[in-house]
């Protein structure tokens, strides 16, 4: 039982961190195409997505770490977290939204370029950072544990990806404050963010899944060559 819940949180992180993936994909094809509303909706949806996601990820490790007890009381303070960001999140979105038409290639956050942010664009920032610190250490931890190549390789990646995402919430954080005081973000700040975001995402995606694919590619062989060498280089 234990591993069949192992492996279904496993397969739900990477449906929620796929479909988040595509909804923001959609956002950026909104936000050029149609009324600025649409693409505020995908944003919800995508800031609720990466909620929902990383809380998955977080039961996936803990269910590894902790059993019984320990696990139950962890889990119920995590579950309180993520379901009043939901709410939050949702309550903030529907009583400030307000659609517009986009005439502004750098709009961002859910508000036009040269106007601060929309107040439910950084709601999901607390709960991102606390849940990705929490997940780069435990799988930072299985990194060192792991028996399996594979298994240690996509621990591994986890802790990339999660790194990867704080930088990306720092640069939003930085980018939000700044226009909130009426600096005007370069429009390279908002690719660094995309870029960064949609790289943890997809790290995560791999990282999750390469023990179960990596087998059947024989990329633990790969793994066992490239350490071979490195040890013949070491004795050399």
């Amino acid at each position: 039982p234990g591993m069949a819940a192992t492996s279904s949180a496993s397969t739900a992180t990477v449906a929620f961190f796929a479909l988040r993936l595509g909804l923001l994909r959609r956002r950026e094809r909104e936000a050029r195409l149609r009324p600025r509303l649409l693409a505020m909706v995908a944003a919800l949806a995508a800031g609720c997505l990466a909620l929902v996601s990383v809380a998955t990820a977080q039961t996936f490790l803990l269910t590894m770490r902790y059993e019984g007890g320990a696990l139950r009381q962890r889990l119920r303070w995590r579950l309180l977290a993520l379901a009043t960001s939901v709410v939050l999140l949702t309550t903030v979105f529907v009583l400030t939204a307000t659609p517009y038409p986009l005439t502004d290639p750098s709009a961002h956050d859910g508000a036009p370029a040269g106007t601060a942010p929309a107040p439910y664009a950084i709601l999901d920032v607390p709960y991102l950072a606390w849940a990705m610190v929490e997940i780069a250490a435990l799988a930072a931890r299985f990194t060192r544990i792991a028996a399996r190549p594979l298994l240690r390789a996509g621990f591994c990646l986890v802790v990339v990806a999660a790194v990867l995402c704080l930088l990306h919430l720092t640069v939003k954080v930085t980018t939000i404050a700044g226009a909130t005081v009426g600096h005007r973000p370069a429009p390279a700040m908002n690719t660094v963010s995309t870029a960064l975001s949609t790289s943890s995402i997809l790290l995560f995606i791999v990282g999750a899944t390469v023990p179960s694919w990596g087998l059947l590619v024989r990329l633990d062989h790969v793994w066992t060559w490239a350490a071979a060498v490195r040890t013949v280089r070491r004795l050399q």
